[in-house]
């Protein structure tokens, strides 16, 4: 089974075309000895985020397309894992190749912790992600304790979120830019900061309120509140996309960062 996923994963990321996220990554942390994990809200693009990583480590020459190990465990339909199959299904089909594991919606596993020490205990290279409680900041450091090191990732900005339509942002725009920028900014306000966009045609009256009261806002108020609010993010485990005040506390994100 697994070696068939394998050969399927390494096929897809040289096929998938990333556009570059505004978030920098540092590959000395590859070098810490370290669980790599990625943490935010669902549909923040975390998976997205470990392609364009993927992505640039080949380009590098950091690593190989053979030694990829990507494994989306939303997939599987068992619970409970074999970690170490997953290596003898490797080195059957790459014997001589060291190799580096993605692993993503790990908390589908029920025995995801044991698997990932059994892995890391042999000093592979490991990035993890998942979508639920099991991996929030607290549930890690109380699980792989000194072995991880974390990557928030929040989604897009709204920088970010022209870049994916193909609009360019300036500090000085023409009227016609501006105006091609203004539907865009309401509709990033709903659904277009998450990386797994929805339709929608209209912000509902609280939406356009909250839209209208934040424009009105100096920057000297933006900084603030975007920092108070940010804990609150951070201790929450929800669906990111139904929340009114995610969608607002995203918008001064945006804002504080267009200001800076």
């Amino acid at each position: 089974m697994f070696k068939e996923i394998i050969l399927n994963s390494q096929e897809t990321i040289k096929k998938t075309k990333i556009i570059k996220r505004d978030i920098f990554f540092d590959k000395d942390i590859l070098n810490l000895n370290k669980i790599i994990t990625f943490v935010g809200p669902r549909r923040a693009g975390k998976t997205y985020f470990m392609y364009q990583i993927i992505k640039d480590l080949l380009k590098d020459k950091y690593i190989e397309i053979e030694q990829l190990v990507f494994i989306d465990f939303s997939e599987i339909i068992e619970k409970k894992i074999n970690f170490l199959s997953i290596l003898e299904n490797y080195y059957e089909i790459y014997p001589n190749l060291e190799p580096f594991f993605v692993f993503d919606e790990i908390q589908e596993i029920d025995n995801f912790k044991e698997g990932i020490l059994s892995l890391f205990n042999k000093w592979f290279k490991i990035f993890l992600s998942g979508s639920n409680a099991n991996l929030l900041s607290k549930e890690i450091a109380t699980q792989f304790r000194w072995r991880y090191y974390e990557i928030y990732i929040f989604p897009l900005s709204f920088k970010e979120f022209l870049k994916f339509q193909n609009i360019s942002y300036q500090k000085h725009n023409s009227t016609k830019k501006k105006w091609l920028i203004k539907p865009c900014l309401h509709y990033w306000m709903l659904w277009g900061m998450l990386i797994s966009m929805r339709q929608q045609t209209h912000l509902n009256k609280t939406q356009n309120l909250l839209l209208h009261v934040v424009i009105q806002l100096q920057h000297s108020w933006i900084l603030p509140l975007k920092n108070l609010l940010l804990p609150l993010f951070m201790l929450l485990d929800y669906n990111p996309e139904q929340s009114i005040l995610f969608s607002f506390y995203y918008f001064l994100f945006s804002l504080s960062s267009i200001s800076e």
